[in-house]
């Protein structure tokens, strides 16, 4: 991914996010995407993805395809899943 995609969606994630200025709709919006990751195989809730220091328990599995770094994640906790899911988007 270059520079000019990259800042291209960080600027559609801003931009979802300003477009609601109520701090309920964002919190909805946040959830949303926790629920949009791609779903992690419980097989992969290992230590070996684990993120330690959490007070929530997360995982974050990276893999290497085609000359890109993508990430496939998960949480017990429902608003870090969404956090998680716009650090993976």
């Amino acid at each position: 991914m270059g520079i000019m995609e990259m800042q291209e969606r960080i600027k559609n994630i801003t931009d979802e996010f300003t477009q609601y200025n109520d701090w309920e709709d964002r919190y909805k919006l946040l959830i949303k995407l926790g629920r949009s990751l791609t779903p992690m195989d419980e097989a992969d809730h290992t230590e070996k993805y684990k993120i330690k220091g959490c007070q929530s328990q997360v995982w974050l599995k990276p893999s290497y395809q085609q000359g890109k770094v993508s990430f496939i994640a998960d949480s017990d906790a429902v608003l870090v899943k969404g956090i998680i899911g716009v650090l993976v988007k």
